[in-house]
């Protein structure tokens, strides 16, 4: 809700271990996010050879509207100079 408020338009998760059914999976489906994307046998672990699995959620519109320019991102954007 917080994230919502302040005007955050997309939550990224990379999960290291992405086995559908690996709980940080099953957990970021639950909450919404949607799977974006995977890099196949990125990592080594525990003799095992893991995929990296990007989710994503979408607020406020996501990529469909163009951001508000009073949102907390937008300004600390402006801030910095961008």
């Amino acid at each position: 809700e917080a994230v919502t408020t302040a005007g955050f338009r997309q939550i990224i998760a990379v999960i290291g271990d992405g086995r559908p059914d690996s709980a940080s999976v099953r957990l970021h489906e639950k909450l919404g996010f949607r799977h974006s994307g995977r890099l196949e046998g990125s990592g080594y672990k525990h003799g095992r050879w893991l995929d990296t699995v990007f989710m994503q959620l979408s607020l406020n519109g996501g990529a469909t509207l163009p951001p508000d320019p009073e949102s907390l991102p937008e300004r600390k954007f402006r801030l910095r100079g961008n």
